[in-house]
């Protein structure tokens, strides 16, 4: 997966977490609402926290939108189940 795809896949994560759009992440509208996919439907719902969160990753440049992306990435590494490839 390239850079550019793997940054939409955690755009998309991200999004989905907060049960929110890309759009509305990326600052295109204002409609927090987003139907949540189903394997979202059990997330915690949106603290105020969350959307401090949020707001303060509108407020980044693309440089530091990346790097909020990659430390997501690689704290989400250290928690998350492993999975074994297939091709080893």
């Amino acid at each position: 997966m390239d850079v550019h795809r793997h940054g939409q896949a955690k755009l998309k994560d991200i999004a989905a977490y907060f049960h929110v759009s890309t759009d509305y992440i990326l600052g295109r509208t204002d409609t927090t609402d987003a139907s949540p996919a189903p394997s979202t439907a059990s997330a915690p719902p949106i603290t105020p926290q969350d959307r401090e969160l949020l707001r303060k990753y509108h407020e980044l440049d693309q440089r530091g939108r990346q790097a909020v992306l990659d430390t997501i990435e690689r704290e989400h590494s250290y928690t998350a189940p492993k999975v074994e490839d297939a091709g080893t």
